[in-house]
């Protein structure tokens, strides 16, 4: 089974705390069931509704608890294949075709401006976290506060290229993917893309829940 992995850590005095998350994660959790994986939800907050949880001890800045979420669950001994995405992320495709070939960690990158990785998709092939961990706790290290500064941190560690495929870091075998088709972002609601993971970046949270209801046929039955 895929294990997908998102984080929630509410910080209502954040200036990014615009959003309902829990919303965004319904939606999520109704693409996972979709293509039968298992949805995991890494936070530091009390019970989320009927949301499955993995509760880990997070640092108060939003961008370093990213990294610390996810470290956590790359060290609590997780033997699925799994897939980190954002709380704004829902499955397009099923992620089983992520795994295939010899490789121990996959991540997107494109020709952002800020940052050409993003990690609004990560996979972690089963039997690997353990060998990942050591990469988000270099990069944890190095993490400021700032808006993307996770994004960037992972970055130092990974030295992402734009050249897609498979390259080597520091013994680890790291997969280069393209955002297209892999991590991408409709422009509008009424915009149908084919990509693995459907990234709602920035404002377009507002309407995840009607772009999966239009283009997934998702919100139509009792779980969402």
């Amino acid at each position: 089974m895929v294990t997908v992995a998102s984080f929630y850590a509410p910080r209502p005095r954040h200036p990014k705390h615009v959003y309902d998350y829990l919303d965004c994660l319904a939606v999520q959790r109704a693409s996972c069931e979709r293509f039968g994986c298992r949805q995991l939800v890494i936070t530091d907050a009390p019970a989320l509704r009927d949301l499955p949880t993995f509760h880990a001890e997070l640092p108060e800045g939003l961008m370093p608890a990213i990294l610390a979420a996810q470290l956590a669950l790359l060290e609590s001994g997780i033997d699925d294949d799994l897939v980190l995405i954002g709380a704004d992320g829902l499955l397009g495709r099923d992620p089983a075709e992520l795994f295939t070939g010899d490789f121990d960690l996959a991540v997107t990158t494109h020709p952002f401006a800020d940052c050409i990785l993003n990690t609004g998709l990560i996979a972690v092939p089963r039997g690997k976290a353990t060998l990942a961990a050591p990469i988000w706790r270099s990069a944890l290290a190095r993490c400021g506060d700032g808006w993307g500064d996770d994004q960037r941190a992972l970055a130092g560690v990974l030295r992402p290229t734009l050249e897609h495929g498979l390259e080597e870091r520091d013994g680890i075998k790291v997969r280069f993917l393209p955002v297209p088709r892999f991590n991408d972002a409709p422009h509008h609601v009424g915009h149908r893309i084919d990509s693995l993971i459907v990234h709602f970046r920035g404002s377009r949270k507002v309407w995840m829940r009607e772009w999966a209801r239009r283009h997934l046929g998702l919100g139509h039955g009792p779980g969402e």
